[in-house]
């Protein structure tokens, strides 16, 4: 049996109050009547049999959720605003409502923990056991819930609850395999500022619970209920997922965003929250949570890199001959191969504009062998003018297995004075500014970006930034050095020499 937290034990007494109070019984109890409400749609269903959660009418948005979810066969993804009714409508109104009608069979109800699912539960199997209206249209049977608070039934319907990590696998219920997932409260801000955690719900999610589904997923439905934490969360992950298509055309899964205000900065629900209420909460909470919150914005305003500074060019058409560059290495001190990241970058700098354009990254848990290949290759496509390296990487790395191998390349050591974090963080002014370029399909550039974007972030990498700003610093308005790519004219139309 679930133990609950007095938060929990509080919100059930007061909905039992307003149960008792608001879902008394119908006078017209003839048999016409009880079937025509049973039959009703799902939401005038809800309004009907739930007046104590429902109590204002439904914004336009509502029908064209409430459509989007019956779809089988697909993950459905839906982002809110906070307080815009998510969890009550699709957590437990919907679930309720498929058990009176006994359209599912098995329906796991997924949390970050199966405590936090057993509570959602639990406001479900309230209104089972204590709603006079659905026990009068449906009869004395639907108040009948066998089983403990994780796992019960209620009209020959199972209800499980599921926290991360918990595989359903091979679950059944009589012939039945789970018909249904309905995931809420999977995420919070712990869980969301670390990358391997949240790569594990979404590994749990996908390998784990779609595969256990009726049809391995293709016959269930499954419903993710999202807050948007940032990048790398469940709800930027299935943004990204949704704007990919199988073989047929047919997307990976459908999300849909419900912010706040509307296209024209109206209020999208005015009968709950007006447009001035909406402002007010704004100026409370302040930029970053109102934009997560209450916009749906993945992205939140007080990163260090936002993915709109971001710049794309084709680094193999474009033309590079005004392009001053400069390659950087982060060796990293150890020679190991599972430690962090081992980081190459190659940039140019164009002076008329002063953009930087990454030409080339290498981020890669390698071997010392397969890195010096790789500053091999570096020298020979790209003939930086400048080669350089992390003093203590080199010496106790790079430079004894150069003369192992009787490599002929000039690296320059360079010794870093301040501090690795303020190094990475003073190239904000030029993202900002909109001059840093990047090619994604280009070696490990996408790496390379989503280091930048997760910059800060708990367990996040950041030896490509740190490879960035090297290289960086070797151009012109780094540091005092002439460095011109290979064949690049000058004044004299010969061509371009190293002068350093």
């Amino acid at each position: 049996m679930a133990r609950w937290t007095r938060e929990h034990e509080t919100k059930v007494q007061e909905i039992m109050a307003l149960l008792t109070r608001e879902a008394v019984p119908f006078d017209d109890m003839s048999r016409r009547a009880r079937k025509r409400r049973r039959n009703q749609p799902f939401a005038a269903w809800a309004r009907t049999y739930l007046p104590h959660y429902f109590s204002c009418p439904d914004a336009p948005f509502h029908a064209l959720a409430d459509e989007a979810v019956e779809e089988r066969g697909i993950p459905v993804i839906m982002c809110w605003a906070r307080g815009y009714g998510k969890s009550v409508r699709y957590n437990l109104a919907r679930t309720l409502w498929r058990i009176c009608q006994r359209d599912w069979h098995f329906v796991i109800v997924g949390a970050r923990s199966e405590d936090v699912a057993a509570e959602n539960m639990h406001f479900i199997r309230v209104e089972l056991e204590h709603n006079a209206r659905i026990s009068a249209d449906y009869g004395e049977a639907v108040a009948k819930v066998r089983g403990p608070d994780e796992d019960w039934i209620a009209l020959d319907t199972r209800v499980w609850a599921r926290g991360i990590g918990q595989s359903p696998k091979g679950a059944r219920y009589r012939q039945y395999r789970p018909d249904a997932f309905v995931g809420d409260d999977l995420e919070d801000d712990i869980i969301a500022r670390n990358p391997r955690t949240l790569e594990k719900l979404w590994e749990w999610l996908m390998a784990s619970v779609w595969p256990a589904l009726e049809g391995a997923g293709t016959n269930a439905h499954f419903i993710l209920l999202c807050t948007p934490y940032g990048r790398g969360s469940i709800a930027a992950r299935a943004k990204e997922m949704a704007e990919k298509a199988d073989e047929q055309g047919r997307p990976l899964a459908r999300y849909f965003e419900y912010p706040a205000l509307d296209a024209d900065g109206e209020s999208a629900w005015p009968a709950r929250y007006s447009t001035a209420q909406i402002q007010r909460a704004a100026a409370i909470m302040g930029s970053r949570l109102f934009r997560r919150e209450m916009l749906c914005k993945i992205d939140t305003e007080d990163a260090p890199f936002r993915p709109e500074w971001i710049r794309s060019f084709d680094s193999v058409g474009s033309d590079r001959t005004r392009l001053r560059v400069a390659a950087f290495l982060d060796p990293s001190a150890s020679a190991a191969e599972n430690r962090d990241f081992k980081a190459l970058v190659v940039l140019g700098r164009c002076e008329e504009t002063g953009a930087i354009y990454c030409l080339h990254a290498w981020i890669r848990h390698a071997s010392p062998g397969e890195m010096l290949s790789e500053l091999q290759r570096v020298h020979d496509v790209y003939s930086p003018g400048i080669l350089a390296c992390e003093s203590n990487g080199f010496q106790s790395l790079i430079w004894p297995l150069m003369q192992a191998r009787k490599m002929k390349l000039a690296v320059r050591a360079i010794t870093n004075t301040t501090n690795k974090a303020d190094r990475i963080l003073s190239n904000q002014g030029e993202f900002e500014r909109e001059l840093c370029y990047f090619d994604p399909q280009e070696g490990d550039q996408r790496r390379l970006v989503d280091q930048f974007l997760d910059y800060g972030r708990t367990t996040v990498h950041d030896d490509g930034p740190d490879a960035w700003d090297g290289a960086r610093r070797l151009l012109p308005g780094g540091r005092t050095a002439e460095v011109y790519y290979r064949g690049a004219p000058r004044e004299s139309g010969l061509e371009a020499l190293i002068s350093i």
